[in-house]
């Protein structure tokens, strides 16, 4: 981290020490002894708000660490341990335990084992091995829909409620609980554990990884909201204590990707672009950007995108709703109709109106083109069904059955047409034969 963002959490910490939020200077503090452990500053305000004098004798021995000849420190030293202090070169005579909290607060990811099971996982495990639940958020819509164990859950669940019960602050089961939270669809449950987790024990990286994609929520968090913005904040504290973290680096870009879809497309390609060479192997990140392609017309671009996001996820419902709109965009409407049907059987219970709704207009449209007038009104009646707001849809479904009435009419004109042709014909043979 810059120096400029380690100052930026120190100045933060100073005013929370100072406007007695002793709890949040100490989150804030952390972060920027993590970012900066070679600053003097920050270990000198961490011993203000130290919980007791094992922390404070800490902070002191780091900051003679930095400066033996700091005085006030020497002093602060003598009161400790009623010893003089002796400058040493050995490392471990200033090795004390971790400063978050009290001196086994520290979360449990280090010992690699899943809050769900309990069966062993490595470090940056995306997924429990044994019983399938998610252990890194790269896709909410995947984990609020993965199926594990019900016993699994129960389990869970129960153990560390009554962890809780005992030790409320203890962060392994806030965030335990909280993840396990998540396979059950409690959203807001599980965001209220993962953010008790985030503040109890800062230095964890990926306890503020998933806490910012849970906030973030696949995208559904509205631009410029509090959730988005704290989402933006929690994917840097993750990275500040853990630079080569590539799923935060890639959902960083991702973020920012957003933010800029509406603004300047062409800078939120190369944000998207820069995410997939962080990590290549998430399907959203492929799908949007062959989103911003196909905003632009680029379809080649945009399909190949397409397919790829549903090569690492073939159950990706978005992916197929995109290329079916595609296909209607570039007049393959025949093509569309497969990509169609296959997005609206992949649609996961947890999908936003918008994205339930979308794969039946879409289909709708491709139908259309190619005559198949009475199921295209059928699908876009399941669109208004789902989304009665969205103008596109009725709209839509108006032009479709307004334009089969005109046609319709046409019929009959050309039939009325056809018999005067035939009245006239018979009397001009009527006339000659005389």
């Amino acid at each position: 981290m810059g120096e400029e963002m380690t100052d930026d959490y120190l100045s933060q910490g100073i005013a929370a020490v100072k406007a007695g939020q002793k709890q949040e200077a100490r989150r804030l503090l952390d972060v920027a002894i993590k970012a900066a452990p070679n600053d003097e500053r920050t270990w000198g305000w961490f011993y203000n708000v130290s919980s007791n004098d094992e922390e404070r004798l800490r902070c002191v021995k780091e900051i003679l660490r930095i400066n033996p000849n700091n005085e006030n420190a020497k002093k602060k030293y003598d009161e400790l341990v009623g010893l003089s202090f002796q400058s040493s070169s050995d490392p471990a005579a200033t090795k004390l335990p971790p400063i978050s909290g009290s001196t086994n607060d520290t979360i449990s990811v280090q010992t690699l084992k899943c809050p769900m099971c309990g069966a062993n996982i490595k470090q940056y495990d995306r997924e429990c091995n044994y019983c399938g639940s998610t252990l890194m958020i790269v896709s909410m819509e995947k984990t609020l829909t993965s199926k594990i164990d019900i016993n699994i859950l129960k389990s869970s669940v129960s153990k560390w409620k009554d962890i809780l019960k005992n030790d409320p602050n203890n962060p392994e089961a806030n965030y335990a609980l909280g993840l396990t939270y998540l396979h059950q669809r409690l959203r807001d449950a599980a965001l209220e554990h993962l953010r008790k987790a985030s503040f109890l024990s800062p230095e964890s990286p990926i306890i503020h990884y998933n806490l910012a994609l849970s906030l973030f929520n696949d995208g559904q968090t509205k631009i410029n909201s509090e959730d988005y913005d704290n989402s933006i904040k929690e994917i840097g504290y993750a990275l500040i204590l853990d630079p080569n973290f590539r799923e935060a680096k890639a959902f960083k870009h991702f973020f920012t990707a957003r933010k800029l879809d509406e603004i300047n497309v062409g800078e939120a390609i190369k944000e998207y672009e820069a995410a997939i060479q962080e990590c290549s192997d998430i399907a959203v990140l492929h799908n949007n950007l062959g989103w911003d392609y196909h905003k632009l017309k680029q379809y080649s671009n945009a399909s190949k995108c397409y397919f790829k996001a549903i090569e690492i996820d073939p159950e990706f419902s978005t992916a197929y709703c995109n290329l079916c709109l595609l296909s209607f965009d570039t007049g393959k409407y025949s093509d569309g109709i497969p990509y169609g049907r296959k997005a609206i059987e992949a649609i996961r219970p947890t999908e936003t109106n918008d994205n339930q709704a979308f794969p039946y207009n879409n289909l709708a449209l491709c139908l259309w083109k190619i005559g198949q007038r009475d199921e295209a009104i059928h699908m876009l009646q399941r669109a208004v069904a789902i989304q009665p707001n969205n103008p596109l849809f009725k709209t839509n479904l108006s032009n479709i059955q307004n334009q089969s009435i005109t046609s319709w009419g046409n019929v009959g004109k050309l039939l009325v047409i056809i018999f005067v042709i035939i009245i006239i014909t018979m009397v001009v043979l009527v006339v000659f034969q005389k």
